[in-house]
């Protein structure tokens, strides 16, 4: 057989596995062409690229899958778990992403993931750790493609997203593992709710992610079981072109129906009613907000600019629960509850106002955003926030100020209630302002 009929013999074939080395070659005789032209040049001969064909075929096609995977750009890893896959476990069928097993929770609420614009992940492309055993060191490692114009960038932060979008960049491979994992094969006849107890992380670099790929990896450190609770601590980083920028650690919990409704937030429900509005002084400036859909979460804001026990300034603001608000069909399948990271997000845009004009009426008058580099920020939630809740308040209080090259940077310290009690503490929050 001459050159050109082993290349006219080569049929065309769709994905193909390679069997123990979960990689998925797509060839085409054009391509299996390229190759035998690579072995050529090699010092091969025609009848040896036929023969080492044949034995590709008839072996699974794992030796030369293998040969090809170092010459051709079309040979590419597949996904432990596509987009798809993700938006199936999101929203739809457990068992059909996860396999069968995991068919003794369909039908039944069962922790998910995040869905539709809030699901910040596209591809998982490792998982290590062995279902049912939870042991540390197993590990997750994720791929997000940022879109140059994503629904999430605001104008007036020029660099990064909003901080509420990497921490759910940075969160979210922890619950997809936590689930993958079999976490709740441990209670396997309580339907449970997952949720981020503590939580600290820095930024370490501010890369511009339009159009670029963020990998997200993280590593289970603990795993306890009490009653019917399961705590899990978790170690996790963001990076780009390999640059890690995000890195922190967070802990998760898993609760039954009963312990989630026995939650006393953060002072034990000891009465807290109007804790903000009724202790403001006459002078407080108070304004409506100005920030944008869809990140809108304040209906008012008080500044005070000398306020605060360090007085250099405290900022309170409010909000009424809307249930129809976009989130709550994100976050989470048949468990609505506003992201803690929107939250956090809420306190950011209050700050905003100690350093806007009093009456901010148009977009360009607001404050540009960044965020400080190696400020470790924490986060402690000891409740939610509800479609059914009634209103959201929380007070910022500034802690620190300094004038830096990009501007002014702030660190604060704030809590946010719901319905009068205290259910998030944030600490060393970090912010600078243009």
């Amino acid at each position: 057989m001459t050159e050109s009929r082993v290349a006219s013999a080569v049929p065309e074939w769709g994905p193909l596995e390679t069997p123990g080395a979960g990689t998925a070659l797509t060839l085409s005789r054009g391509a299996l062409q390229a190759a035998i032209d690579l072995l050529l040049a090699a010092g091969g001969t025609a009848a040896r690229s036929h023969h080492a064909y044949m034995e590709f075929r008839r072996n699974g096609m794992k030796e030369l899958g293998s040969m090809l995977a170092a010459f051709l750009p079309e040979a590419v890893s597949k996904p432990v778990f596509s987009r798809s896959d993700l938006e199936e476990f999101a929203t739809g069928s457990i068992s059909r992403c996860f396999g069968p097993e995991f068919g003794i929770f369909e039908g039944r609420r069962y922790p998910r993931i995040p869905n539709g614009k809030l699901l910040l992940m596209d591809r998982v492309t490792s998982i290590r750790g062995e279902r049912r055993r939870l042991e540390a060191g197993s590990s997750i490692e994720t791929e997000f493609d940022v879109p140059p114009d994503a629904w999430f960038y605001q104008p007036e932060i020029p660099d990064l997203p909003p901080y509420s979008i990497l921490m759910e960049m940075a969160l979210q491979p922890c619950g997809l593992l936590s689930a993958y994992l079999g976490s709740s094969f441990l209670l396997p006849v309580t339907d449970l709710y997952f949720r981020n107890l503590d939580g600290s992380a820095e930024l370490l670099a501010r890369p511009d992610l339009r159009g670029q790929t963020v990998a997200g990896k993280a590593e289970l450190l603990s795993s306890t079981v009490s009653g019917s609770t399961i705590i899990q601590k978790y170690r996790f980083t963001l990076s780009c072109s390999g640059q890690t920028f995000y890195a922190g650690e967070a802990v998760f919990g898993y609760f039954s129906a009963a312990g989630m409704a026995n939650q006393v937030g953060l002072d034990s429900q000891k009465p807290a009613a109007s804790p903000i509005w009724d202790g403001l002084s006459a002078n407080a400036g108070r304004t409506k907000r100005y920030s944008r859909a869809p990140f809108r979460f304040l209906d008012e804001v008080a500044v005070e600019a000398a306020g605060g026990d360090h007085h250099l300034g405290r900022v309170s603001a409010r909000q009424k629960i809307n249930p129809g608000d976009w989130f709550y069909r994100c976050h989470f399948h048949q468990d609505a509850v506003m992201p803690g990271s929107l939250g956090v997000e809420a306190v950011i845009q209050a700050l905003t106002a100690l350093y806007s004009p009093a009456a901010p009426a148009a977009p360009a008058e607001q404050s540009k955003i960044s965020f400080p580099k190696g400020l470790p920020f924490s986060w402690k939630y000891r409740g939610q926030i509800l479609p059914t809740h009634a209103e959201m308040t929380l007070s910022a209080e500034i802690t620190s100020r300094a004038s830096v090259p990009e501007g002014e940077q702030i660190t604060a310290d704030a809590s946010v209630w719901v319905d009068n009690t205290r259910i998030y503490q944030l600490t060393n929050l970090g912010l600078i302002l243009k």
